[in-house]
């Protein structure tokens, strides 16, 4: 349907992505149309791009992306009361912390699965889902700060309270399983990922002031061989940052 991509052209912040007409926003905006065939077109011109002469990706990975893309539409389309009100929306913490959601949208009370109300909707594709990946979403860094960000990053205020966030995971297979993960937005763990991010932080600040990073000799050599740094370390190059 009608969207708008925003540019804060105020000078005091940005927020980006595409948000739904139906909504009023503060400030002076830009706002630019995008077409109901964005992602069709889209599409095609990933498949233009792989046969022309210029740096591309493989369209064996344009097709993939296309049969999961498809799949997940087919799957969903036609069994819920979702309504888009943003896509792609950036905010950012006063911690420091910065996420950008990937749709945000209101879901009716006809929805087979969701709670109704503001819901973050978060889109992944996985080669395998089994109970061990669907439990650990609930401790998922990505998940956890996105939950964090919702009212001081001023989204409850543009779009309203969160009633949830849900993970779509479309799996990789032959015929790609469609799993859809409903997490509360009281996950206990937010409140420790918002400290160890302030103790983070902290510690950041600390090598600034002391224009040192602690090296870990440890982590030299890992799964892969030795660290990227390590002649660099070896000749003492290392220690200011």
């Amino acid at each position: 349907g009608n969207a708008y991509a925003l540019a804060d052209v105020t000078g005091r912040g940005r927020c980006g992505g595409l948000i739904s007409e139906s909504l009023k926003l503060p400030g002076r905006r830009k706002r630019f149309v995008v077409p109901p065939t964005a992602a069709d077109d889209l599409v095609a011109g990933m498949k233009a791009l792989c046969a022309s002469d210029m740096p591309s990706p493989s369209l064996d990975v344009v097709e993939e992306a296309e049969r999961i893309f498809d799949r997940h539409t087919n799957w969903w389309g036609d069994r819920e009361d979702v309504t888009p009100l943003g896509v792609e929306v950036f905010a950012a913490h006063p911690v420091g912390y910065t996420c950008r959601y990937d749709m945000i949208a209101r879901v009716g009370a006809n929805d087979p699965v969701l709670p109704p109300g503001v819901v973050i909707f978060e889109k992944k594709s996985a080669k395998w889902i089994d109970e061990n990946y669907i439990d650990g979403w609930s401790l998922d860094g990505e998940v956890l700060g996105q939950i964090m960000c919702w009212k001081p990053g001023g989204m409850e205020a543009l779009f309203g309270p969160l009633s949830a966030l849900v993970v779509d995971v479309v799996g990789k297979g032959k015929t790609p399983d469609c799993r859809r993960i409903v997490l509360p937005p009281t996950l206990p763990a937010v409140a420790q990922h918002e400290r160890w991010i302030r103790w983070q932080q902290a510690e950041i600040n600390q090598w600034r002031a002391a224009r040192t990073y602690p090296q870990k000799f440890g982590n030299c050599f890992g799964r892969y061989g030795l660290c990227d740094e390590f002649q660099n370390c070896k000749l003492g190059l290392t220690g200011d940052v």
